[in-house]
């Protein structure tokens, strides 16, 4: 296989406070964090800075999104989280901002034996979102506001595991992601550790819903650095189904290992082991420093999230802050390599990740796949230099209306002009 990206464009809005975190929400917006604090909002069509807020005190370190991309957590070095809406930006509209929705302190200040936040993240599609920090332990906590107006309240904790207990040196818990299924939620530690837990729902106790708990499957210890990279590969089934398929782990000892995660989650009505291999599928080695960022390359021309550019490849992306390359690995190779490599024009890096797929729908059986004319495969990246660059698959150039009109209606937000403009040749 042979892949080719080309710079696209720059971020637009003069220099920014380093950035420590970057997302590809939707389509057509790309968001952000900063050592400053700040939160801010770039158009996918064109990198202009579309809204800027003072999220938190200090550095902004950890960033996740809904699987709508309409919701996004925010996490500070001061322990500090935050929820905000980018309902008014997802068409990239100039005068839409980053709305709060809620915020908390310290999730301390609820739940006394909770360590303050370092690593969030939110769930793809329920209003509970994950915290990790001091001690290595996973925590659950509400997205939702409750009656008395509280934010983040605690509702349970992952059992500790021996694996980090027995450690001479304090665990601190660096990177937390939930599986594209919501099913699966994967933390990394400073030990090299990564604690793979599965989401169930406890109907044990007399409240009228049930409660989320975290029951660990299994720990990885291939990594002697620190994991701060964590990514997952999925499958959509023929019923538009999500089903976990890889977990990608990053160190900072410049290696890259994947796991088979699939029998990781019971399936109703068959009767199979819930487990999965702490074996690794792939080893993948060729950076030169700690990897900073992992994600799966998504669908862009083929229905199956997993068998992305090409149609029958298995495709994963990485960046490290060390050499400064980004590096696309054909997972299905054989040997396993890298089949893209290029050097970025950003500082030691902020940031990888990937324009999101259209969504798929299913109809009478069948998939049906967003019209997409002319949105081929992009990804962008950031650096602590507080550049954001964006850069695009050879040959799919389009200009920026163009690129507006395409992401729009993969984002489900195109007028019927926006989509006479993407069905033309």
């Amino acid at each position: 296989m042979s892949l080719q990206f080309i710079a696209d464009f720059d971020s637009q809005g003069g220099q920014t406070s380093p950035v420590l975190v970057t997302q590809w929400v939707t389509p057509t917006l790309v968001l952000t964090g900063h050592l400053d604090g700040y939160l801010r909002a770039w158009d996918a069509a064109n990198g202009r800075l579309l809204a800027a807020v003072a999220a938190h005190g200090q550095s902004l370190n950890s960033l996740s999104s809904n699987r709508a991309g309409d919701l996004v957590l925010t996490g500070s070095i001061d322990g500090t989280v935050a929820l905000r809406s980018t309902s008014k930006l997802a068409a990239g509209s100039s005068g839409g901002d980053l709305e709060p929705v809620a915020s908390c302190a310290s999730l301390r200040d609820h739940h006394s034996t909770v360590s303050p936040a370092f690593a969030v993240a939110l769930h793809p599609y329920r209003p509970i979102f994950a915290s990790t920090g001091l001690g290595g332990e996973c925590s659950l906590h509400s997205a939702e506001a409750s009656p008395d107006g509280i934010f983040g309240s605690h509702l349970s904790t992952a059992s500790s595991n021996p694996s980090s207990s027995s450690s001479a040196s304090p665990t601190f818990g660096l990177t937390l992601r939930f599986s594209p299924s919501g099913s699966l939620l994967a933390l990394g530690t400073t030990e090299g550790h990564v604690h793979l837990h599965r989401l169930a729902f406890d109907s044990s106790n007399d409240l009228k819903e049930e409660r989320p708990i975290l029951v660990h499957v299994m720990t990885i210890t291939s990594h002697a650095l620190p994991i701060r990279s964590l990514a997952f590969s999925s499958e959509t089934d023929r019923k538009g189904q999500l089903h976990d398929d890889l977990l990608i782990v990053g160190g900072d000892d410049a290696i890259i290992t994947a796991y088979d995660v699939r029998n990781a989650v019971p399936v109703e009505g068959k009767h199979r082991p819930s487990v999965a291999s702490k074996n690794p599928v792939a080893v993948l080695k060729g950076h030169r420093g700690p990897i900073s960022s992992l994600c799966a390359v998504p669908t862009l021309n083929s229905n199956t999230a997993g068998s992305v550019i090409g149609g029958g490849s298995r495709l994963l992306s990485s960046i490290s802050t060390a050499d400064r390359t980004v590096r696309i690995w054909d997972l299905s190779a054989r040997p396993k390599a890298a089949v893209f490599v290029t050097t970025v024009d950003v500082g030691p890096s902020g940031g990888l990740d990937w324009r999101k797929p259209p969504p798929v729908t299913v109809k009478n059986g069948e998939e049906e796949a967003a019209k997409t004319a002319g949105l081929g495969a992009a990804f962008v990246v950031s650096g602590k230099d507080g550049k954001v660059k964006w850069y695009r698959l050879a040959g799919t150039g389009l200009d920026a209306a163009e690129e507006r009109d395409a992401a729009l209606v993969a984002n489900g937000e195109a007028t019927g002009d926006a989509v006479g403009v993407n069905g033309q040749a």
